[in-house]
């Protein structure tokens, strides 16, 4: 097996990427907006202490929320037990929602020949659209197959973000390759981190 290349290192060791700040105020809003689609609404806001209650229900969009905010909201909708299926989909729709169109506009900035291999060392700029702070890596393990790494998101510590961001990255992937697959094989004791493989066709 050839040795993993590395496409995109991080800007230094794991442990001294400081942790990101801030959430996009359109990542809270846009899951929010697909738990009321899911008629989840009150069962979320039961598991939401009431602190939060007022921030989350008088989002508005384009600005940046405490990092807190988003720990209690994916908290609480970790303690829904959403499906893992269910989860990777809302990942997708918020992708349509909040990435997609922002994907589309480099897509065609960057022209012909435009593969995930030039498009997956962009992912800072993707993650730059979600949260404040933190930092990725990209490795090549094959001719369509990759690893990327994001560090430094306190999020990244809930399955059902992670399973959301599998969904993300497939349905923002797809507008490229026919079909993408990803795993989530994040290591459950470096909670700051996700680390993903893709392969795609």
């Amino acid at each position: 097996m050839p040795a993993r290349e590395t496409i995109l290192a991080l800007p230094s060791p794991p442990d001294r990427i400081p942790p990101a700040v801030a959430i996009r105020s359109t990542t809270l809003i846009s899951s929010l907006g697909t738990l009321r689609t899911l008629g989840l609404a009150e069962a979320y806001f039961a598991q939401l202490p009431a602190e939060h209650h007022a921030a989350i229900r008088d989002l508005i969009a384009g600005v940046w929320m405490p990092m807190d905010l988003g720990v209690a909201h994916y908290a609480a909708v970790e303690r829904l037990q959403l499906p893992a299926q269910q989860a990777r989909e809302n990942g997708r729709k918020v992708a349509q929602s909040v990435q997609n169109s922002y994907f589309a506009t480099l897509v065609r900035a960057l022209g012909n020949g435009v593969t995930l291999w030039t498009v997956l060392p962009r992912l800072p700029s993707f993650l730059g659209r979600l949260v404040d702070g933190g930092a990725c890596g990209v490795y090549k393990d094959g001719p369509k197959d990759a690893r990327i790494e994001i560090h430094g998101v306190p999020i990244a510590h809930f399955a059902y973000v992670r399973l959301g961001w599998a969904g993300l990255f497939e349905s923002s992937l797809e507008l490229i390759a026919r079909k993408v697959y990803v795993r989530d094989v994040s290591s459950p004791r470096t909670l700051p981190m996700a680390a993903f493989t893709i392969a795609w066709v």
